[in-house]
């Protein structure tokens, strides 16, 4: 099939001038090629060529000439056929074009149909020219914008051998009649419809606060809107016609979430979700959908609304109307198989709007008069649609707000900047109050004037409550820190006091007590040289406790100063310093370690210290210690228990022993201040080494914690972000 059969695709048959028409090259003609034609010239053209009537169109713009095979014996008697598709209307009859003009501009001046009757044509037929009484009527053709672009005009042979019901006037003017009212009435009907389709459009486009799409069955986008297109960064062109899983993640299409959702919504009639969702630019977004399905009037599911939360163009899919008529009723059937369409997808968008039941969607007149209700609206403000409607949207507003004059504040605004977005207590039909959230935008028609709006509510009275809640904790936190900085402050004194108050009497009784053992033995008796030993461990001890009370204060205090640090390098630091220790136990050390991260380093050789200085004491007797360190990078998914950041990257570190272990149930006292496991007389200690471990952990913003059975060992993990910044 070559390229011109091609583009005349949307003519069947039509004979000798079907074949002519599809074989002629229109793009050398004022009309231009046929791929341009619009659409009521191509179905009226299709239309004519496949009647059995002789019938010819004068299109306006290039006054080109259509005609079928009927027509043909009446262009043969002067020769004219094929070559009045050539020529303009005056050109090919300049004899009766004195006649035939009053009728064309008759049509063309009032868009009403003409008759021109008992016209003598000479026809060839039966090998001889006859002189045939014929009528001519003349009904004009719209455009798309409704406007006269041609007269399509239809001849009746009046002789005996017609079939046709015009030998009567009065039949003839009743018929007139009936076809003229019925042609009016049908266009009013396609006005109103195109009209109340059109709002509907208008309503769900401009919001551009929310997607609103709608699905067919399979998940498929048949239409998108201004929210869409600001929300998912797609155009129209390149995302209708794809599926919805687009927008998830792989890992939701993996696992077949896009498909769980569509058959919830079939099941239960709706399927609510939050989640992580796709921009074009692949970029991540949280979004909160609601699919709902819709239905016919049967009850079957013929696809979905989806409404995302955080509208553009929708593409309104454009059915080819298909009509085969022999006389002029077929006419009638296009405009009411046209009428059926357009209200057909006027349905689908009161369907789509209607059973959305998590938003209220509005439609107010440019007086704010309610003139649309669909059942989130009624799910959530509590009145039905006939109770509402026709009433101001201003009945949902508490009485300051109405004193405020805060609704027609909130239309003004919509008119002024495109819409109005506002949060605040709303009224519902029993009197309860809920928080709304509300996104009110201007409708627009084709000549940018503002002719209504559409109005969003979100129900987020539960939100607000957990909001208040949160606030009052928060309240609450920030005086219970003021609190702990107070205590925090005392605690500061009290090291200072320690340090320098406490320990200078400590070393005073330590000296004096050492000299009299010393200088004096032979004075003490042994029960007093006794508690003189006994006097001095107590000082070591109380030493010791308060260089741990000290060193546990300090990380609070002292200012953290992060560097990147390869955990290698400062453990075998750590090593070198105990080596007397390890040796001394006969300890074995192994690291394994591949992490740089950014810690306080002074701070982090004193975890590791007293870590390693708690697999050494306890230790099992007679069983060299064993001690194992790891590192290794990891991210929140691997620990699920622990609240680590989804965006950061961790190290994770584990220093494992096989040591005498503890009861797992002291799993979290370990970690506290002054809490021992076993007495004074089996293991040395003041119980705080790990209480400053777990202090310089929370210094470092990461996690600890530990593991054990008795008799096996113990083992510590730390989390530690990679970087603070």
């Amino acid at each position: 099939m070559n390229s011109k059969t091609t583009a005349m695709s949307f003519i069947s048959g039509g004979g000798e001038m079907g074949e002519l028409f599809r074989q002629k090259d229109w793009s050398q003609t004022i009309i231009g090629n046929s791929e341009n034609w619009s659409l009521s010239l191509k179905i009226i053209v299709n239309f004519l060529l496949n009647s059995p009537l002789p019938m010819c169109l004068w299109w306006e713009p290039g006054q080109i000439c259509f005609y079928n095979d009927a027509f043909c014996p009446i262009l043969n008697e002067d020769g004219k056929h094929p070559f009045v598709s050539e020529m303009t209307v005056q050109e090919t009859w300049p004899e009766n074009w004195g006649t035939i003009k009053p009728f064309i501009d008759q049509v063309f001046t009032t868009g009403k149909a003409a008759l021109s009757k008992n016209q003598l044509v000479p026809i060839y037929r039966k090998g001889a020219i006859e002189d045939i009484s014929w009528t001519f009527s003349y009904s004009p053709v719209n455009d798309e914008s409704y406007k006269v672009a041609g007269v399509h005009i239809t001849c009746y042979e009046r002789t005996n051998t017609n079939t046709f019901i015009l030998d009567s006037k009065t039949s003839i003017s009743k018929l007139e009649n009936v076809v003229e009212k019925h042609i009016k009435d049908l266009k009013s009907l396609t006005y109103t419809l195109k009209k109340s389709e059109e709002r509907y459009h208008l309503m769900v486009e401009e919001v551009e606060d929310y997607a609103i799409l709608y699905l067919n069955r399979n998940g498929i986008i048949e239409n998108w809107n201004k929210g869409a297109e600001k929300i998912k960064g797609y155009a129209a062109s390149e995302i209708i016609g794809r599926s919805f899983s687009t927008f998830y993640t792989q890992q939701d299409r993996d696992n077949r979430l896009p498909e769980r959702l569509l058959q919830q919504a079939t099941n239960t009639g709706k399927a609510v979700q939050e989640g992580w969702r796709v921009r074009k630019d692949g970029s991540l977004f949280w979004a909160s959908i609601v699919i709902t399905a819709v239905h016919n009037e049967e009850n079957e599911v013929i696809g979905f609304s989806k409404v995302t939360h955080d509208l553009t163009e929708k593409k309104i899919a454009e059915e080819k109307i298909k009509i085969y008529a022999h006389e002029l009723e077929e006419k009638n059937r296009a405009l009411e198989q046209a009428n059926h369409n357009l209200k057909k997808s006027e349905e689908r968008y009161h369907l789509m709007v209607e059973e959305v039941q998590e938003y209220a969607i509005l439609y107010l007149n440019r007086e704010g008069i309610i003139e649309n209700w669909n059942q989130g609206a009624e799910k959530i403000k509590g009145y039905k649609a006939e109770e509402i409607i026709g009433k101001s949207f201003s009945n949902f507003y508490t009485k300051q707000d109405r004193e405020d004059n805060l609704p027609q504040k909130l239309l003004q605004q919509a008119v002024t900047t495109g819409k109005a977005i506002q949060q605040g207590w709303r009224v519902r039909k029993d009197g309860s109050l809920f928080w709304a959230s509300v996104v009110i935008t201007a409708v627009h028609n084709e000549e940018n004037e503002v002719i209504g709006f559409s109005k969003v509510t979100h129900d987020l009275t539960e939100k607000k409550k957990a909001d208040d809640r949160i606030k009052a904790n928060t309240q609450e936190l920030e005086q219970k820190n003021k609190e702990l900085e107070r205590i925090n402050t005392e605690l500061q004194s009290f090291a200072y006091v320690a340090s320098h108050d406490l320990q200078e009497p400590l070393r005073k009784i330590q000296t004096f007590s050492g000299r009299l053992l010393e200088k004096e033995p032979d004075h003490l008796s042994e029960v007093g040289k006794d508690y003189l030993e006994r006097i001095r461990k107590s000082i070591v001890r109380m030493q010791a406790l308060i260089e741990d009370l000290l060193a546990y204060s300090r990380t609070n205090i002292v200012e953290r100063v992060f560097k990147k640090t390869d955990l290698s390098g400062l453990i075998n630091e750590v090593k070198e310093e105990l080596k007397e220790s390890i040796a001394e136990k006969k300890a074995t050390i192994e690291v394994e370690t591949t992490c740089e991260v950014e810690v306080i380093q002074f701070q982090f050789k004193q975890l590791i210290g007293n870590l390693i200085g708690n697999s050494l004491k306890f230790s099992k007797p007679d069983i060299p210690p064993y001690i194992q360190i790891k590192s290794f990078l990891t991210d929140h998914k691997a620990v699920g228990s622990l609240p680590l950041l989804t965006q950061q990257k961790y190290c994770h570190v584990t220093i494992q022993d096989n040591g005498i272990g503890f009861e797992q149930e002291y799993t979290d006292r370990i970690f506290e201040v002054f809490q021992r496991l076993h007495g004074k007389s089996e293991y040395k200690g003041t119980g705080i080494g790990l209480a400053i471990v777990k202090k310089i952990v929370e210094n470092h913003n990461g996690f600890i914690t530990a593991s054990s059975v008795v008799n096996h060992g113990a083992t510590f993990d730390i989390f530690l972000p990679i970087d603070h910044h």
